[in-house]
């Protein structure tokens, strides 16, 4: 549809046909006039960059820059802005009624008439202009109005820059190319044309920090003899330094030039020049060592132990139970390094990533002890200083376990009596079971019964059993032996639970009187133990009474005797020692008593210590000090009557503690029947033992108790009888002594 308003149809067509003719005209003039002025400014920076050698990047973007101004500038004067030109009908009729003055303006006229709008109220000499008008725009041929011919000079000049630019990719496609890219894209890092006869090695590298690097130059085809090389640091500016040649003179081949960085620290670039030749900038990309921070090393125990996890930072060691899980964490000091954990076997753990940080675990495992590292790399394939720390990987000892009672491990007990066993086990972390364990006879060892355990502490726990024996119990065997097993919480597949036993309890089942219950055996062992003590102390004080007398008699005659002085310093000092001996035995003896079943005897002794004993040695000391012989020698007399008091004293308590050991053998013994009694019941209830055999018993304890009665009755007797048998004596000897005088008289 024609957007001409108002005019015939038939002109409105022909005014859109010559429209867009002179529209292609204007295009085609417009690109080819750009062309033309492109490809001049290109093969322009190409000369230049051919004749010049451009050192400095600036330059090419000058140039670049002046290209595209004048290219830009051309499409828009030449296309562009034609191209933007609005053409209206009636400037298109008049352009066409140029060519044709015969029209007689006829074409113009109808246009501009139909445009304002007065066409159709014409009078009929409008009408036949309309149709002289629409019959002349049927002969005009928009193609023969607007030829091409001026667009024939633009795109001659563009043939001719682009055949130029062809004739060089011909002949010299390589150089062409490279000329082409470096004017069109200044950017773009490319030799220039005459560096083609130069290689140079290594060109673009990435290196570690620190590392060296050498850059070696061939160059063919007679350029002169000098090479250089110019280092630009991120950063700075372009430094120039000259390159060693390392070829021979005269030699064949390409002339070899070399530079050494010594270090490099940072990033740069660099490019070669020799003569004319330039090659393009290469990049030396100096990165860090992929090292890591923040290492962590993190301890999770396993769940039996029930301890919380461990967690170290300032070391890499690794020390733990087995089956605990480890896990390594370590932030890397840049993106792009992965990494793994070498542990000994050649077992490698890949790194996992966990956010911003890698992540190594494994379990641990009694293979596993040794040293181990943590192995990084970064993508091109850089490792990290690698160092080594050990791996300790420490076993679940099995617990400890050792009897608390009783205190002999060889035991004769009463067919029918009790044997109360104790025990403390120890473990780092925990008991699980404890058994006591029973072997009859020469059979094997077989659970006897479970033993709860409590905590005692840390890492202590006790229990205890009391073992009731009684007739026709364990197959009637004469010999038993117990101990009791002690379990940790070590888990199967860790190879748990560790076991430990107590030493053995060799039981000896007795009937008869001769039976003695653990009870009455220990407090014997304790009586017979405190008298010996007894005996032994009295024994030393005198001891310290006869040196005391001894020293007295040597003092006195000491004044003008040598050897009286140094007998009597004798005899002093065997006393003091002796005094010494009988008053550290006493403070021991006075303390056992505390923690025995004897403890009121401590009562009884503990005076004779403070009162007498202690003084006397105090006294002893003090001898030494007098200077005087007459005063040694009474202090000495002084202290045999002081001995003697406290001879007399510990006697009268030896008397008194002899009377209390027989009250606590009495009270033992009832203790013991009692306890015998419950232990019957007990079995009875548990249905151990029946009825019948419950009577048979309790007849047997009642006859055992009138036994012992009986038994003591007479040994009471017997010491009577004695006692008068000794006074008869002794009243026979006054008597006779008496005699004797009489017949002196």
């Amino acid at each position: 549809m024609s957007k001409y308003k108002n005019i015939p149809p038939e002109i409105a067509a022909k005014l859109d046909e010559s429209v867009g003719r002179v529209r292609r005209i204007i295009f085609l003039r417009g690109v080819f006039a750009t062309l033309a002025v492109c490809v001049a400014s290109v093969l322009a920076i190409m000369a230049v960059d051919a004749m010049v050698t451009i050192y400095v990047s600036w330059v090419r973007w000058l140039l670049w820059a002046a290209a595209v101004a004048g290219t830009c500038a051309v499409a828009w004067f030449a296309l562009l802005k034609p191209l933007g030109r609005r053409f209206s009908a009636s400037e298109i009729a008049s352009l066409i009624e140029r060519n044709h003055p015969e029209l007689e303006e006829r074409l113009s006229t109808v246009v501009e008439l139909a445009q304002s709008g007065d066409l159709t109220s014409s009078s009929r000499l409008m009408e036949e202009i309309t149709k002289d008008a629409v019959r002349d725009a049927k002969a005009v041929s928009p193609r023969r109005e607007f030829t091409g011919r001026t667009i024939k000079p633009r795109l001659v000049a563009a043939a001719i820059a682009v055949g130029v630019l062809a004739v060089l990719f011909a002949a010299f496609p390589r150089a062409t190319l490279r000329l082409v890219t470096r004017a069109l894209m200044p950017a773009a890092e490319v030799d220039n044309i005459y560096a083609s006869s130069l290689k140079v090695s290594p060109g673009d590298q990435v290196l570690l920090e620190g590392t060296p690097l050498t850059v070696s130059l061939a160059v063919s085809g007679g350029f002169p003899s000098r090479a250089f090389v110019r280092t630009r640091p991120d950063g700075k500016g372009e430094s120039v330094e000259r390159m060693v040649r390392v070829s021979e003179e005269g030699a064949e081949g390409p002339v070899v030039y070399s530079f050494s960085y010594p270090r490099a620290v940072r990033s740069f670039s660099y490019r070669l020049s020799c003569g004319s030749a330039l090659t393009r900038a290469y990049r030396v990309e100096v990165v860090p060592e992929p090292t890591y921070s923040g290492r962590m090393v993190e301890i999770h125990h396993p769940a039996y132990t029930g301890r919380e996890k461990e967690v170290y930072t300032n070391s890499a060691a690794v020390v733990g139970l087995a089956g605990s899980k480890v896990v390594v964490s370590a932030k890397p000091a840049r993106s792009g390094i992965s990494g793994e954990a070498r542990l000994p076997g050649d077992v490698v753990v890949p790194a996992e990533e966990s956010g911003d940080r890698l992540r190594f675990a494994f379990d641990l495992a009694p293979e596993l002890a040794g040293g181990w590292c943590t192995v990084l790399w970064d993508d091109n394939g850089f490792t990290n200083q690698v160092d080594t720390a050990s791996i300790s990987v420490a076993k679940d000892t099995p617990p400890e376990v050792k009897l608390v009672s009783p205190d002999s491990l060889d035991l004769k007990l009463p067919t029918s009596g009790i044997l109360p066993v104790e025990f403390a086990a120890k473990d780092d972390f925990g008991i699980s079971r404890t058994v006591l364990e029973v072997c009859i006879g020469a059979g094997a060892w077989q659970d006897y019964k479970p033993v709860a355990c409590e905590r005692a502490g840390d890492l202590v726990w006790v229990g205890s059993h009391t073992v009731r024996f009684f007739p026709g119990g364990f197959n009637n065997a004469a010999v038993l032996r117990f101990r009791v097993r002690a379990e940790d919480n070590l888990p199967a597949e860790l190879g748990g639970p560790g076991v430990a036993y107590t030493s053995e309890i060799m039981v000896n089942l007795v009937g008869g009187k001769g039976a003695k219950s653990l009870a009455r055996q220990s407090l014997g062992a304790q009586i017979d133990g405190a008298k010996k003590d007894v005996a032994n102390i009295l024994d030393h004080l005198k001891r310290a009474q006869r040196g005391f007398e001894q020293a007295a008699k040597m003092y006195a005659s000491a004044e003008k005797n040598d050897w009286a002085r140094k007998e009597g310093a004798k005899a002093s000092e065997n006393g003091k020692a002796a005094v010494q001996n009988a008053e550290g035995l006493l403070a021991d003896f006075i303390e056992g008593l505390l923690d025995s079943r004897l403890q009121t005897g401590a009562e009884m002794f503990k005076p004779i210590l403070d009162k007498h004993v202690t003084p006397i040695r105090q006294g002893a000391e003090d001898v030494f000090l007098l200077s005087r012989w007459n005063e040694k020698s009474a202090s000495s007399k002084s202290l045999v009557d002081e001995t003697a008091a406290a001879i007399k004293a510990f006697e009268e308590a030896q008397r008194k503690f002899a009377i209390l050991t027989k009250a606590a053998e009495d009270l033992q013994k009832m203790q013991d029947l009692a306890e015998r009694e419950k232990a019957l019941a007990e079995l009875a209830r548990q249905g151990d033992i029946d009825a019948k055999e419950l009577a048979s018993e309790e007849k047997k304890l009642a006859d055992e108790f009138k036994d012992e009665i009986k038994d003591q009755l007479e040994k009471n007797l017997e010491k009577q009888k004695e006692k008068a048998k000794e006074l008869e004596e002794k009243g026979k000897s006054l008597e006779k002594r008496q005699e004797d005088r009489e017949q002196k008289a």
